[in-house]
């Protein structure tokens, strides 16, 4: 192999071999002679001059070169409307070659392979062009003016299945050589069908991946493209991964397009879309970066800023962008004079923009055309001392799905000239020559937005333009100098669902949501906002050391208007420090709080409408809304609120303009100080105001009317320390509740106590009082007998566990089954399930649903011809759960019984039944003031039964069997103590149950009998005393549950073997106060 020949020689010997085959403009001395459709393979040299002189074509060849490559113009090509044709080309393929190619004078071109003047090459394969001796292909230039490719159309179609470019494109004159390229096209157009690859473009002043320009010809790229590297690192050096132009034809990647690195000093690009059309199936760009440290340079990730351009990618990826020194874009489509600029991208990852200016992830401004990103996750956006902005839409018409920001952050330390430098998450409208129209179809997600020393934002809308975000957005946590999670200062934006979780400012105000007009830009300041959706706030922390700081949740301020139509959710008791109000209105702002549809409205913290025409109206709408705050109405501003449902609970004193209450305002969540609510005009019918007094020192909440009231109001009085003067007292006569103008009314609530009710008797006099025409007072407190909550549950537990044992102590058949059944056995076993519902109506009411587990062993302990005696024992647990009318309990009881049961021969039998059983009862209850109230005790009972019946047959297997029963029993009482400190003392309760009824059924051969059943029962005893003391007094009770009442039901005894049988049962009650709703009972008996 021949290597490293002077120029000298190589251009004799090309003089001296005429007889070589010229393709395309190349000289070449083969080592044998071509023939059309054999292979050619030139293993020494391959020496080139710029002779346009196209003769030999080898048409279904291979070409493969593995001498060195010489060229004073273009290695290999097609020219005119010469169509050429290979099956593969394999340049450079030695390993010990020089590959070096010339350009001759200024502003000239060449190309390992160039096609120019209508040619057309085809290669059926690969075009393959490989590393010289020194890895790379070299292009000298006579001049600073000269350009290289790889491959270069000039005006011709190249149709191949693969390029692999494996050398790395570079020029032996640096800085001096103008330009080089993997690909480029001028009026050319590239067929591919399959793959490509470049390895590295470098050293020169500009440099490309791929340079294409659609304009006479369609680029079109059908598999994927790799580009490893395009590099130069000399002065002023312009780097870009793909630089695409067009007119009226397009440049189509239906592959996935991937560029690793772009390095360059005064730019670099990963794709740069200069005019024209282009698609990209799937664009990969890994890293761009500009090095220079002595000026400011500005790399991109993908750059459309050029008008007449239409550019869509279905996905693109970008992995890093970074500016050594400058401002750093991961998406760029910005120009002053911007036109006819179409963008779209239906997926978007960029994982890093860093500068050490600015840092942008996506950056708009046109002035006609559209953009649009379906799909956009942007994961780290890091600035020096720049603004950092993870979309920033200046303006033109822009449409977006889902959004997710994860980190956007700088280190600047001045707001800049113009205030401009910020940590923004998505900014739309920050320019006022002109207008920026977003909507935001998707959901979105801002992570952490983090500035020491500037402004912070989440999102910042801003201009003429409108933007909406239609569905949720969430901003997780801000912090800056002013610092707010929405900054709204644009004339129309409209917003869904938002929620902001943590907003900090380092040294001056911290808003959650900020209407805000005073640097709008806008004609009259008209910035308004729209939120048709809930909002959620939930940690604000500001600085009070500065002064006319205003932190709130939410602000409208400077003449803005914000319009929330949905609920709100503030939680900033707990967490924010630093935190003025929920809510503010200022300097001629105007808030609205759930003013569509009733939502939740649930507020922590105090609101506040200050200053000439601001106005903050705030709804209360659903039961479980509320405000925990106080309201202030100071120079001139106004705070309106109608609480519809839910409640107010007021903090501290209060000023407002307008309350409408027609539910609940609790003057006593102020830590049990007095406070004074101010209204101008109150309103409403059926409203309740909750008021803290004292009689002994004559102190109290009030409520003070300075315009009109209308309408009635219910003042709910707490007592201190639930004092309660004695009857004939004075104490408390004369205390002023409310002074006001107008001809509404106040009435009093009775209060519950523990054992009692309160009156709280109100009258009217003329006000003493400058400015206010009447005043209501107390007039006295009287103790009532209404019977409260902790009375009426302690009554009816206790007559739930009478109701329950009596209804345990039930019948024979019930028990055991048919024992006529039995047959010869001498011992037997048995089980049942029963359940049951069983309550009571009218006073001491309850509900238990319960259910009883039972087993039990006998044995026949005589056997005569007139009868069988059984003995036997059982043991049995009951689970119940009840109701009462303000609350619940539970229940449960275990027993044991011994039983003599003797079945006579002539159809009748005798039961007796002795039963011990031990009850225990909880319950939990709420009284009108909504305080818990809880309870347990323990009852033992007693009983003993006799049953006798007689079976009388009919015709054709019907029977009759009439029966009687009398039970006496007694429950024992207990001592208890509630948890509100009544001390419960219960006397035993006699009981005395006498049933008559019968069944009547059909036996069914052999196997069984079905029946009906009908009794008439009635508790001749039942009395009983409940007492209840606490420190307020003494309730005793007595009464008794004597009572009749008729029970009926069905049932079946069927034998399943020789020794086992099944019986079930159902039955109910009425006629009485007491009522079992249903009982059923299902048991099996087994004899052995």
């Amino acid at each position: 192999m021949v290597k490293n020949r002077d120029l000298s020689k190589k251009v004799l010997v090309s003089l001296l071999t005429m007889s070589c085959v010229y393709l395309g403009g190349t000289f070449v001395i083969p080592t044998a002679d071509a023939k059309s459709g054999e292979n050619f393979t030139a293993n020494e040299y391959w020496i080139t001059n710029t002779a346009n002189n196209y003769g030999v074509k080898i048409s279904g060849s291979d070409i493969t070169t593995d001498g060195d490559l010489v060229s004073n113009g273009n290695m290999l090509g097609a020219h005119g409307g010469n169509i050429t044709t290979y099956k593969s080309i394999n340049l450079g393929s030695g390993t010990n070659q020089q590959f070096t190619i010339y350009t001759t004078g200024l502003s000239t071109q060449a190309a390992a392979v160039k096609i120019d003047t209508g040619g057309t090459l085809n290669i059926e394969d690969t075009l393959t062009i490989n590393n010289g001796y020194d890895g790379k292909i070299t292009f000298g230039a006579a001049n600073a003016r000269g350009y290289g490719a790889g491959i270069w159309l000039a005006d011709g179609i190249l149709n191949a299945k693969n390029i692999n470019i494996n050398a790395n494109i570079s020029s032996n004159t640096g800085k001096n050589f103008a330009q080089l390229s993997g690909l480029e096209s001028t009026k050319g157009g590239f067929n591919i069908t399959g793959d490509v690859y470049i390895n590295t473009v470098s050293k020169a002043k500009s440099v490309s991946g791929l340079n294409l320009n659609a304009t006479a010809r369609d680029n079109i790229f059908a598999g994927n493209i790799t580009v490893d590297k395009v590099d130069t690192t000399y002065s002023n050096g312009l780097a870009y991964g793909v630089k695409l132009n067009g007119t009226d034809k397009e440049n189509k990647f239906n592959g996935v397009t991937e560029i690793k690195e772009v390095t360059g000093t005064a730019d670099a690009r990963g794709v740069y879309i200069e005019s024209g059309k282009s698609t990209f199936n799937a664009l990969k760009i890994g890293t761009v970066i500009t090095t220079d440290t002595k000026a400011s340079r500005n790399p991109t990730g993908l750059d459309a800023s050029a008008s007449n351009t239409d550019l869509i990618i279905n996905k693109l990826v970008i992995d890093t962008v970074k500016a050594t020194m400058g401002q750093a874009h991961g998406v760029k489509a910005f120009a002053t004079t911007l036109n006819n600029a179409y963008l779209k991208i239906d997926e978007i990852e960029i994982k890093n923009v860093i500068g050490s200016d600015s840092a942008i992830g996506i950056y708009t401004a046109k002035n006609s055309g559209s953009s649009t990103f379906n799909n956009v996750t942007l994961k780290n956006v890091q600035a020096g001392v720049g603004g950092a902005l993870g979309i920033d839409i200046l303006r033109g018409d822009t449409v977006f799905g889902d959004i997710n920001i994860e980190k956007v952050s700088t280190g600047a330390t001045t707001q800049g000239p113009y205030g401009g430098v910020e940590a923004t998450g998505i900014r739309f409208g920050y320019s006022y020559n002109g207008t920026a129209n977003v909507l935001v179809n998707g959901n979105v997600h801002v992570g952490d937005v983090l500035a020491d020393s500037v402004n912070a934002y989440g999102i910042r809308t801003l201009g003429e333009g409108k933007q909406v975000f239609s569905k949720e957005v969430q901003i997780d946590s801000v912090k800056g100098n002013i610092a707010s999670g929405i900054s709204i200062e644009g004339k129309d934006s409209e917003w869904n669902n938002v929620t902001i979780n943590k907003v900090e400012a380092v040294n001056s105000i911290a808003t959650g949501i900020d209407a805000d007009g005073a640097n709008s830009g806008l004609e009259d300041n008209e910035v308004h906002g729209i939120i048709n959706g809930d909002v959620i706030v939930r940690e604000i922390n500001g600085n009070l050391n500065v002064s006319n700081v205003e932190n709130a949740a939410i602000r409208s301020t400077n003449t803005a208007t914000l319009d929330i139509r949905g609920g709100v959710k503030i939680n900033l008791a707990k967490k924010s420090v630093n935190m003025e109000e929920a809510l503010i209105a200022s300097e001629g702002g105007k808030l609205s709080v759930n003013s569509g549809i009733a939502r939740d409205v649930q507020i922590n913290g105090d609101i506040k409408g200050t200053g000439t025409n601001s106005e903050l109206n705030l709804k209360l709408a659903t039961a479980t809304s509320f405000l925990e705050g106080k309201s202030t109405a100071e120079n001139a501003g106004k705070v309106n609120m109608a609480i519809v449902d839910g409640v107010w609970n007021m903090t501290g004193n209060s000023t407002i303009t307008v309350l409408d209450n027609n539910a609940l305002l609790d003057m006593r969540a102020d830590n049990n100080a007095y406070s004074t609510l101010t209204a101008e005009n109150l309103k409403g019918s059926g409203g309740v105001i909750k008021q803290d007094i004292d009689v002994r020192s004559m102190e109290s909440d009030k409520v003070l009317v300075t315009g009109d009231f209308s309408g009635s109001q219910a003042l709910d009085i707490y007592q201190k320390d639930n004092y309660v003067p004695a009857s004939d007292s004075t104490e408390g006569t004369g205390l002023v509740l409310a002074s006001v103008n107008g001809n509404g009314t106040f009435t009093a609530k009775d209060r519950e106590g523990t054992l009692f009710y309160t009156h709280y008797d109100l009258a009217n006099k003329a006000s003493e009082t400058e400015g206010f025409t009447t005043d209501w007072y107390l007039n006295k407190i009287i103790k009532t007998n209404e019977s409260t909550t902790s009375v009426d549950t302690v009554l009816s537990a206790n007559a739930l566990n009478y109701h329950t044992w009596r209804t345990e102590n039930d019948k024979l058949l019930q028990r055991m089954g048919e024992l006529r059944h039995n047959g010869e056995e001498e011992q037997g076993a048995w089980f049942r399930v029963k359940g049951s519902k069983i309550g009571r109506d009218g006073k001491f009411g309850f509900e238990n649903k319960y259910t009883a587990y039972e087993l039990g062993y006998d044995q026949v302990t005589k056997r005569t011809a007139d009868k069988t005696r059984y003995q036997g024992v059982g043991l049995s647990y009951t689970d119940g759960s009840s109701s009462y009318s303000k609350g619940s309990g539970d229940n449960s009881s275990k027993a044991i019984s011994f039983y003599n049961t003797e079945i006579g021969s002539k159809g009748h039998y005798l039961d007796l039944v002795f039963k011990i059983s031990s009850m225990d009862n909880d319950f939990t209850v709420y009284d009108t003031n909504s305080n818990k109230i809880t309870g347990d005790f323990k009852n033992t009972g007693v009983s003993l039964s006799a049953e006798y019946g007689r079976k009388n047959d009919l015709q054709n297997g019907w029977y009759i069997e009439p029966q009687a029963q009398f039970t006496l029993g007694y429950l024992g009482g207990d001592s208890y103590t509630t948890s509100n400190d009544i001390n419960v003392d219960q006397s035993g309760i006699k009981s005395a149950v006498g049933r008559i009824g019968f069944n009547i059924g059909k036996e069914v051969g052999n196997k069984g009998m079905v029946y009906a059943k009908a009794n008439l029962l009635h508790e001749f005893g039942g009395g009983y005393d409940v007492t209840m003391r606490d420190s307020t007094g003494r309730v005793k009770v007595s009464d008794s549950f004597d009572d009749t009442w008729f029970e009926y039901g069905l049932g079946a005894a069927l034998t399943t073997g020789k020794s086992s049988h099944i019986y079930f049962d159902v039955e109910r009650s009425t006629g009485s106060d007491f009522k079992k709703d249903w009982q059923w009972n299902v048991g099996a008996r087994w004899s052995f």
